[in-house]
This record gives structure tokens, sequence and C-alpha cells, in this order.
């Protein structure tokens, strides 16, 4: 009997091995299959993801260089102020080439939607590297930094321009006779807006720009690193 018994527990404790490892194997498998799905779903995202950063990347990029030129514009009117002989002699065809090249403010609009649809589907954590998470999250703020510049810029040049290139219209008897661009170089505000919307501001801007420049490359970089 006792050894019947010893038998018979021997085999009930195996019978519960085998049920446990048979349960080990079931859920091994099923977080196998999840994390498979899981990275499937990430590397889609990743993939998207990258295509929207490097169209957004490109558009930056040509923003920045037509800022740069403006920039160089009106850092060589504000050179040219501070030689009155060489800008009495000025060309009107070179002082209307800096002018207009200065007053050149282009507005970088962003492609957003996989960005956006991924922090508000709450997709964001199924993106495994914690760095490139972080970007994501905060990429927003970082854009809205990048085009501060560039709106208040917009939003004062016309009030500081406008009298400006009004004193370059020439008049006799009521009526227009021409315009001469030398007038509007006479107006305290047109140096106002030259060296502290279209120098100093714009330099801030462009480094702001640049930030959120080398930020979009850096989150290529690391998709680049987790797609397969």
């Amino acid at each position: 009997m006792e050894n019947k018994t010893g038998k018979y527990f021997k085999y009930a404790i195996g019978e519960i091995i085998l049920v446990v490892i048979g349960i080990l194997l079931a859920l091994q498998v099923n977080n196998w299959n999840e994390a498979r799905k899981i990275k499937a779903i990430e590397q889609t995202l990743l993939g998207d993801l990258k295509t929207e950063i490097n169209s957004n990347l490109i558009a930056l990029t040509n923003v920045i260089n037509e800022h740069y030129k403006s920039l160089k514009a009106a850092q060589e009117l504000m050179v040219y102020s501070r030689k009155p002989r060489e800008f009495e002699n000025i060309a009107d065809s070179t002082a209307n080439r800096l002018v207009s090249t200065m007053n050149q403010n282009w507005t970088y609009n962003p492609q957003t939607g996989i960005v956006n649809s991924i922090i508000s589907s709450g997709q964001l954590n199924y993106i495994q590297n914690k760095e490139l998470k972080y970007l994501i999250a905060s990429i927003e703020d970082v854009t809205e930094d990048a085009m501060e510049s560039s709106a208040e810029i917009e939003r004062d040049k016309a009030a500081l321009f406008n009298p400006s290139f009004v004193n370059g219209f020439n008049f006799e008897n009521g009526r227009m006779t021409g315009y001469n661009i030398m007038g509007v170089f006479q107006v305290p505000q047109f140096w106002i807006a030259t060296k502290g919307l279209f120098v100093d501001n714009r330099i801030n801007g462009i480094e702001e720009e640049t930030n959120l420049k080398n930020m979009l490359i850096k989150m290529i970089e690391l998709i680049d690193s987790e797609l397969k």
C-alpha cells in the first residue's frame, strides 16, 4: 500500500510539473507573439514618422537658407549706413535688391499628422527608444520656439516699414511722378526695423530654427537605428 501511494504521489508530482511547464511555454509563446506584433506596429510607425520628418527637414532647410539671405542683406545695409559717402553713391538696383531680399520672411509649415496621431492615440508607448520618445513628445514646443521670430517679424515689419516706403514716393502737383528708394533710408523707422527685426531678431530666429533642424536630424538617426 505504501509503495502504491509513493508511486501515485510521484506520478501526481510529475503531472503537476508537466502542466506547469505547459502553461509556462504557452505564456512564453504568447509573450513572443505579442512582442512581435508590437515590434511590427513600431516599425510601421517609425517608417511613417521618418517620411514626415524628412519632408519637414527639407522644408525647414529651405526656410533657414532664405532667412540667411535676409540677414546678410540687412547686415550689408547696416554697413552702408555707417559709410555715408558710399551710401550716397549706391546704385538704385543694389538698394532695391538689398531691401527686397531683407524683407523676405519665410514661414515654416511642418507636416504634423503622424506625430500628432502617435501622441494623441497613445501609440507613443510602442516606441521603445526612450530618447526618440522624448524628442517626439517635445517637438511641438521646439517647433513653436523656432517659429516665434518669423511671426514677430511678420507682425511688426509693416508698422515700421510702411512710413519708410511711403517716403520713397515722389509727388509733383499732387501727382506721383516716381519712386526713389533713397527716400526710404531717410526715415528712422526703417533702420529700427532693419537692426531690430532683420538683424537681431533674425539671428535669434535662425539659431532656434537651426536647433529644430538638428533635432529633426537626430530623430532620423534614432529612427534609422531602430528600423530593420
